[in-house]
């Protein structure tokens, strides 16, 4: 460890010797801590209460008894201050760290239960202003509880100790959103740890000397603008956002002592540390005076006067916190740098070089830097800075912002309108954005383009976020109406795919079935597409076709074309025998194996034998021989002849000269004997598909829409 608590590029992230566990007095573990001297311990407010006894645990295994001596409430930094009874051990304590904090990529050190030595979690700091207490906010790459509040918060490239972490929303519940109390906050809140706070302060002390009489001496106008500015993108007390421009020149005299003290006065306000603790005593109405700019508005106040360019570029790497042992010059390692400032730069018309600090500014305003420069008179330097820091990056500012407005109303709207005219979704959110957008463009077009032409752009930070927005809601509806449409292609394509598993399958059409492909037809073609009601029509369709082609067949209604009582007014499916169930000569009927050799034969059953008044009896097993005699004759006269080209066509003469013979039932193809219907039989399980009221010719071609066969089959019946 370095001298200070830093580790420096090279160290391998242990577990630093400043990190503690703490106690309760039960036993409990109460958070985590920082040991910032041999006998201090910083931790979260949350986690103790004044008074409490403590017992700290160090990383090597030693421990103190401590007392919390101080406790600043949530509202008011949230930190507490235990005091050891005995010092820790030498070279373990560990001192914070003044830096910029927004946008800086974090490590934290804390004791989770169930990890004995702690461990670190990665996080990230958000840019802009956090709290009202001068606290950041933090977004931490995996979900941190209760036993992590008063954990310390290193800088994640060199080390160094930058706060404490404090929990997010709800304490008592593990969350990604947490908190960091940055050292210049917790020095204004708890004022003994100024003495175990390193770095330079970020306000320079030329710009902390306030005018006498500075109350009385305001103006209000200038300071609303400069707490405007200070807010950036977040919203004010007045609910208002703040001034989103990057870069903001403003002209000060020496001599205009009000303008100048209102300046100085939003610097002190804007400032972690230098911030007074009362509104009241920097003449202000208050912190909701939407005048008074938030604390950490600032990362770095400096004054150029009579000072270069290098020095400043120096200046802005100490801030950020980059490694001093560092070879390369300052304005390169600045520019690889990733967290950004909110930089103000008095006296830039004084400096020793301001060709070249004006340079230097836009450099740091290509990096994203936020950029408040004072001038003290209307010189040559003013107007070059005007023109090359702001009117021009204005103009280009407000030409993206009109090109992002023309393709949210151009193309974007277009394919918006073209998905929405073929299926219907929920776009009420999407249209709204189209029509602000819509006026918005109109806006920035007119007034706002001619302002812009002399260097102001006004809301510009609102209208970008405004854009942005609207560009968001119509692209999100855009991707949610492709999903529907590549859904309604991919229900298209089932029920083309169960339309012809289902001609395949049939002999004849399905009134029902033909009603439920039209419908689900209908709905798909519609525009447009009622994607709700057409995804349960294929799914009525398919579950029946499932159910038609599966072990038992749904009664679906009468056959196209035919009579659902079928001739003689019986049904036909109850007229007919079960395909594979007619008697040959040759054996059993098909589907039927015939007695099984290994189970032994019972008494007979008595048979129902047909009458002539169609009154069953039963009748016992003496006559079988005659029965059987009888059977076959019967089914010689029921089997017609089998044309060669695969019908029934006719019969053969002797039979059709017979005398006696029984004509064929009118559209069964069996004798008109006065016979109870046969109960309806469950198909052979060997046979895909059940076919009603006739049987296909073994040659006939494959079913058509239509109703008439293919190549090779038999006339229509």
């Amino acid at each position: 460890m370095e001298a200070g608590g830093g580790f420096g590029g090279g160290y391998s992230w242990g577990a630093p010797a400043w990190a503690v566990r703490v106690r309760r007095g039960d036993g409990e573990v109460a958070g985590a801590g920082v040991l910032v001297a041999p006998g201090w311990v910083l931790t979260s407010a949350y986690t103790v209460a004044q008074g409490e006894r403590i017992t700290v645990e160090f990383g090597d295994g030693g421990s103190r008894a401590g007392i919390v001596q101080e406790v600043c409430p949530p509202e008011h930094g949230g930190i507490a201050a235990i005091r050891l009874q005995q010092p820790a051990p030498a070279g373990a304590a560990g001192s914070l760290l003044r830096l910029s904090v927004p946008g800086r990529r974090v490590r934290v050190h804390g004791f989770p239960r169930g990890h004995g030595p702690g461990r670190w979690t990665d996080g990230t700091t958000r840019p802009g202003p956090g709290g009202a207490d001068g606290r950041a906010r933090l977004a931490l790459a995996e979900p941190l509880g209760p036993d992590h509040a008063g954990a310390g918060v290193a800088d994640a490239l060199t080390g160094d100790l930058l706060g404490v972490l404090l929990p997010g929303a709800d304490p008592g519940q593990p969350s990604r959103e947490a908190h960091v109390v940055p050292a210049e906050s917790i020095v204004r809140h708890l004022p003994r740890a100024a003495g175990w706070t390193r770095g330079r302060k970020a306000v320079d002390e030329s710009l902390q000397a306030l005018p006498p009489g500075l109350p009385a001496l305001i103006d209000p106008h200038f300071g609303r603008r400069l707490a405007e500015w200070f807010r950036g993108d977040s919203r004010g007390p007045d609910g208002r956002h703040g001034d989103g421009s990057q870069v903001k020149i403003s002209l000060v005299r020496t001599d205009d002592t009000v303008r100048l003290g209102t300046l100085r006065r939003s610097l002190l306000l804007a400032d972690r540390e230098l911030r007074p603790h009362s509104a009241e005593s920097a003449g202000t109405g208050g912190a909701d005076d939407p005048a008074v700019p938030p604390p950490g508005g600032l990362d770095l106040a400096v004054d150029v006067t009579g000072r270069t360019a290098h020095w400043l570029a120096q200046r802005v790497a100490d801030r950020l916190g980059l490694p001093a042992d560092d070879p390369a010059p300052p304005e390169e390692r600045i520019q690889a740098a990733r967290p950004t400032l909110t930089l103000v730069v008095a006296g830039v018309d004084e400096s020793d070089e301001p060709g070249q600090l004006l340079d230097l500014l836009a450099q740091l305003r290509a990096r994203e830097d936020r950029l408040l420069l004072v001038f003290r008179h209307d010189t040559e330097t003013y107007a070059r800075a005007r023109s090359q820091l702001v009117i021009e990056p204005n103009q280009q500012r407000h030409a993206a912002l009109v090109e992002r407005l023309e393709r949210i109303t151009g193309p974007l709207a277009r394919a918006f309108y073209e998905r929405r005219a073929v299926v219907r979704a929920d776009t009420d959110r999407a249209l709204d954005a189209l029509v602000r957008a819509e006026a918005l463009r109109t806006r920035v077009a007119g007034t706002t383009g001619v302002l812009t032409a002399h260097g102001r752009f006004p809301d510009a930070g609102r209208y970008e976020r405004s854009a942005r927005r609207y560009e968001r809601r119509l692209r999100e509806a855009n991707t949610a109406m492709d999903r529907l449409i590549e859904r309604r292609k991919e229900l298209a394509g089932r029920l083309t795919a169960y339309r012809a598993l289902y001609q395949a399958a049939a002999v004849r059409e399905d009134l029902a079935a033909d009603a439920l492909y039209r419908e689900a037809q209908e709905l798909l073609a519609a525009t447009p597409c009622e994607m709700p009601a057409a995804e349960a029509a294929v799914a009525r369709y398919t579950e029946f076709v499932d159910a038609w082609t599966g072990d038992s067949r749904p009664d679906a209604g009468p056959v196209a074309g035919e009579d659902p009582a079928g001739p003689g007014g019986r049904r036909v499916s109850d007229a007919e025998p079960a395909l594979g169930e007619k008697a040959t000569a040759e054996g059993p009927p098909v589907g039927d194996a015939g007695p099984n050799p290994a189970v032994p034969a019972g008494p007979s059953e008595p048979e129902i034998e047909p009458r002539a008044h169609g009154i069953p009896h039963a009748r016992g097993a003496g006559a079988d021989e005659q029965d059987t005699a009888r059977g076959h004759e019967a089914g010689a006269e029921d089997e017609p002849e089998q044309a060669p080209g695969g019908g029934a066509q006719a019969r053969t003469a002797s039979q059709e000269s017979a005398p006696g013979a029984v004509p064929p039932a009118p559209g069964g193809g069996r004798e008109s004997r006065d016979v109870p219907p046969r109960p309806h039989q469950p198909p052979d399980p060997r046979i895909a598909f059940h076919a009603r009221g006739a049987e296909r010719a073994p040659d006939a071609g494959p079913y058509r829409q239509d109703g008439q066969g293919g190549e090779g089959a038999g006339p229509s019946r």
